[in-house]
């Protein structure tokens, strides 16, 4: 599921394609099957996404109008009319009760979705608002255009509060602690984080590398991207290195989906297909082939089973994904394969790490058992508390030697003392230094590089959180025992909370 991930087009190049009045050449795999039902526009669809139940569909087109759709029997439950430009994004909350649009017109209007009322308007922006993404948490906008990156309370507080450096496109992590951004020049992406809205990492992809579209996987490790050099790329978060690539279609990949169960990625094109691959092993699962027209946008509905399509032909598709190709099983490693899996896991060389997580999430449970002898949960690193509470105190010395020493300490012990500067942080003390408290707090958030060993078990954590068996979810409790501020620690928590929540 894409949870709420918007899109746009450049219209100089819109206008250069049709002007030039080129066939675009289109992948050769393709099922045969026609969409489920058809949501037809007045003008070209911009965009397009399932509601968080999966009722209705929200879009957007160029005649500046947003529209709200019965899932159910294609009904057009009600238009929101109140851009002055076309409307590039378009989205529903969480909760279902409030529609969000973006705009050529460099607004982002919030809407009630019953009543179909404004309820407030974003203006800060300096250009067209392309895409637009709502934290799954239902606590936070992000708006994004071509100049900068707006974050705004949904709770309908309109306080804007931009961040530097930034630009479209824009999408939160599922478990709402970070939001990835583009950086102002091609082939870099910023994550920041949602406490602070500081930056707490940048990944470079190379040159060459115009992202147009971001999903984060549903597990939150790996981060799918759409790109203008016709490519969708897969990016690990730990490493900030790419591990796969989705080559095939032939044309600019506008925007990319994942399925909520992590096995399918769907990418929109302007080769005027909708690709589908899997997720695992990058392989194609063939394209669907409807639209006449560039292919802008793409969302899995929340239970994975339909796939909606909007494009500039004037048309939103619905696919019944039962009638098209599931990824396969595959076949499960033998011992020396699993021995030189667990090898690649440590190792620099992302895809081939990739494939061993697969590896061992084939083997099922003897790849569990391996992972069981041979993880280690982190350590929990020796801190003299008595000392870390006195350099707190010194923080707010009268003497600026003695805080600036305090500072530093506390700065270099990193993750390892955010338990005790959160303590003096809920003790209230003066502003100065709950100032130099949230610095601090601030600075520990920032992702640092992580050794081989921590990648290892992150990525072997993967691979557990894929097998989901007694076995493989008693690994991770173990490894979820390990240092609390551990970054392995805090990956085997949360694969821990993923599982109970499929239960």
């Amino acid at each position: 599921m894409r949870m709420i991930l918007k899109g746009w087009l450049g219209v100089l190049a819109l206008l250069a394609w049709t002007a030039a009045g080129a066939e675009p050449e289109t992948p050769p795999d393709a099922p045969a099957i026609k969409p489920l039902r058809i949501f037809t526009h007045q003008g070209p669809v911009l965009d397009a996404a399932f509601s968080h139940d999966g009722q209705f569909i929200v879009s957007g087109d160029n005649e500046k109008l947003a529209y709200l759709w019965s899932v159910a029997d294609g009904r057009e439950v009600r238009r929101f009319a109140g851009h002055t430009g076309e409307v590039a994004t378009a989205a529903l909350a969480p909760d279902g009760k409030t529609l969000i649009s973006g705009s050529y017109d460099r607004t982002a209007i919030l809407w009630d979705a019953a009543s179909g009322a404004q309820k407030a308007q974003i203006k800060d922006h300096t250009a067209t608002v392309f895409q637009l993404a709502c934290s799954p948490d239902g606590r936070w906008l992000a708006t994004g255009s071509e100049h900068e990156v707006l974050i705004t309370p949904l709770d309908g507080t309109i306080s804007a509060h931009k961040l530097d450096g930034t630009c479209e496109p824009v999408c939160f992590a599922p478990d709402s602690s970070v939001l990835l951004t583009k950086g102002q020049g091609d082939g870099q992406l910023l994550l920041w984080s949602l406490k602070s809205f500081s930056r707490v990492k940048a990944i470079a992809l190379g040159e060459n590398r115009t992202v147009w579209g971001c999903a984060f996987a549903p597990d939150g490790r790996t981060v799918i991207l759409g790109l203008r050099e016709n490519v969708g790329l897969l990016v690990e978060r730990a490493s900030g290195r790419i591990c796969g690539t989705l080559e095939g279609h032939t044309n600019h990949v506008r925007w990319a989906a994942v399925s909520p169960d992590g096995r399918r990625i769907a990418t929109a094109s302007w080769d005027q297909s909708v690709g589908l691959w899997d997720a695992w092993t990058g392989e194609s699962l063939g394209y669907l082939k409807h639209h006449q027209d560039l292919v802008l946008a793409v969302d899995f509905s929340k239970d994975g089973r339909y796939l909606l399509s909007a494009a500039r032909d004037q048309e939103v598709a619905l696919w019944d994904l039962a009638q098209t190709r599931a990824p396969e099983s595959g076949k499960a490693p033998d011992a020396a394969a699993l021995e030189a899996a667990w090898q690649a896991l440590a190792g620099e060389d992302a895809p081939e790490a990739y494939r061993a997580v697969l590896a061992f999430t084939r083997a099922g449970e003897s790849g569990a058992a391996l992972l069981a002898e041979r993880l280690r949960p982190a350590a929990k690193p020796e801190l003299d508390a008595a000392k870390v509470r006195q350099k707190i105190a010194e923080l707010d010395h009268d003497d600026f030697d003695v805080r600036s020493n305090a500072m530093s300490y506390l700065r270099e012990l990193g993750a390892a003392a955010v338990g005790e500067l959160k303590t003096a942080l809920a003790a209230e003390p003066a502003l100065e230094l709950k100032t130099r408290l949230n610095e601090l707090l601030a600075g520990a958030a920032v992702e640092v590089p992580i050794s081989k060993e921590t990648l290892r078990a992150i990525r072997a954590q993967q691979a557990l959180e894929r097998i989901g068996s007694a076995a493989a979810r008693a690994v991770l409790e173990r490894q979820a025992a390990g240092a609390p501020d551990a970054p392995e620690t805090a990956d085997a928590r949360d694969a821990l909370r993923r599982l109970d929540a499929r239960k």
